[in-house]
């Protein structure tokens, strides 16, 4: 028997992920987003570890994941009562020895369910290398009022 075969996976700043929805409808990014926006922390180890710090993740303790050791940590999610869909129940599997993360599990008020896997390069010079933007030729740093420009009239109607 073939194995299973493996989602396509996404590469950003260094981490990839993928799930089951094959990496790229509207779940895949479910995780991040969510993270980032809706719960207000990072998925880098300082974010994680503050999040433990400050109690919004509680250790469930630690398990086996892919063959590495791993802490299982519950998102204390706060009740909600935002119209569906939204995260009912979460928890994040982190690396025992970064706290990088290694997986998320969400639940929807709808039913629905994500599971999000992250994988990391390794910090080679190559790697590290395509962090660094290139920013091309005739480019020139602005300052904010070039930026922000000059404040926009408001026209009375």
């Amino acid at each position: 028997m073939p194995p299973a075969a493996t989602p396509p996976t996404s590469t950003r700043a260094g981490c990839s992920f993928r799930d089951a929805h094959g990496g790229q409808s509207p779940q895949a990014r479910l995780g991040e987003w969510h993270a980032n926006f809706i719960l207000g922390f990072t998925l880098d180890a300082a974010g994680i570890r503050a999040e433990i710090a400050h109690g919004q993740f509680t250790v469930v303790g630690r398990t086996e994941l892919h063959g590495q050791q791993a802490v299982e940590l519950k998102i204390n999610v706060p009740p909600s009562n935002e119209a569906p869909p939204h995260v009912t129940a979460a928890r994040l599997w982190v690396d025992a020895t970064t706290y990088l993360p290694m997986r998320q599990f969400l639940r929807m008020s709808n039913g629905e369910q994500n599971v999000t896997d992250y994988t990391f390069l390794p910090p080679t010079a190559e790697n590290l290398a395509k962090l660094r933007p290139e920013i091309p030729a005739g480019y020139a740093k602005a300052d904010r009022t070039q930026v922000i420009g000059p404040k926009p009239e408001t026209i009375q109607g």
